[in-house]
């Protein structure tokens, strides 16, 4: 007999041990006991709202928390079964008595197992992400044509360069173009690294942009790319180089790089350079 019960502080206990356990199915779940232990009392009384347990006979099996975005479309924070022989069909029934002829979406880092639970779900896999890392052992000694330049970014002089360029490498259908502002910001986050963004040049032009960060210990290139009309030409190959370089020079040990999944060349450039794949992660739909 199944039980969709709204969350209420009287459920705490079951869902504090739900809650722990929900990362085993998927990284990417968030944390609800910590966002909600930092909220006001009116502000949680709205998000107890959009938890839901699931109880199967005398038995707490498993949570959703769902975020609303639109008419019957809601993103899924976190889902979570405890594993058993009816695992799937506690899934179902939990999608089922959450919301009523409703639409999920869902981030889902992948294991050896939720892919498969999802795609009985009927969840279709969408747009993703892998994440790759490379060990900086050796330095890459790809040499330079002598009109090959790289340089660092200048703070309060080459935002509004640093901007415009990021804007025509990574324009895309649905993509909102950058600012001046958005530049500024980026550079007051904690993961900015000073000594860490730098434009290639040919002859006088630039025709590319890197950025390193360091985002809870662990260093990232990011916003890496090469203008449209100088790809293929090995150019990335000569950035990417000096960038891993730099990175050894200042005695990183590890770095990684995220890559959209449908982004073949980018995979394989960063493949030839070492770049191992860590994990993928994909939005999933569920209609």
């Amino acid at each position: 007999m199944y039980n969709c019960i709204q969350f209420s502080e009287k459920y705490l206990e079951p869902l504090e041990k739900l809650n722990k356990l929900s990362a085993n199915f998927n990284p990417c779940n968030k944390n609800f006991l910590e966002r909600y232990n930092k909220l006001s009392y009116i502000q949680r009384y709205f998000e107890k709202k959009k938890v839901k347990l699931l109880k199967y006979n005398d038995e707490y099996v498993g949570f959703i928390w769902l975020r609303h975005i639109k008419v019957r479309l809601f993103n899924i924070e976190a889902l979570y079964v405890i594993p058993c022989e009816k695992e799937l069909q506690h899934y179902k029934e939990l999608l089922t008595l959450a919301e009523i002829n409703a639409e999920y979406t869902y981030e889902c880092e992948k294991n050896e197992t939720n892919f498969d639970v999802l795609s009985n779900l009927g969840f279709t896999k969408k747009e993703g992400t892998i994440e790759m890392y490379c060990d900086l052992q050796e330095k890459n000694d790809i040499q330079f044509e002598s009109d090959i330049t790289i340089r660092k970014f200048v703070q309060n002089k080459d935002e509004k360069l640093r901007c415009s360029i990021q804007n025509e490498i990574f324009m895309k259908e649905g993509r909102i173009p950058i600012s001046v502002e958005d530049i500024y910001y980026d550079m007051a986050q904690p993961y900015y690294y000073d000594d860490g963004v730098f434009f290639i040049n040919f002859k006088d032009e630039i025709i590319g942009y890197g950025q390193i960060i360091i985002d809870k210990g662990k260093a990232f290139i990011v916003n890496f790319g090469i203008k449209k009309n100088y790809r293929g030409k090995g150019y990335s190959k000569c950035l990417m180089s000096f960038l891993l370089n730099f990175l050894k020079d200042n005695n990183f040990k590890i770095v990684y790089i995220k890559v959209d999944c449908s982004n073949k060349i980018a995979y394989n450039l960063y493949t030839s350079f070492g770049f191992k794949m860590e994990k993928e992660i994909y939005v999933w739909e569920r209609s």
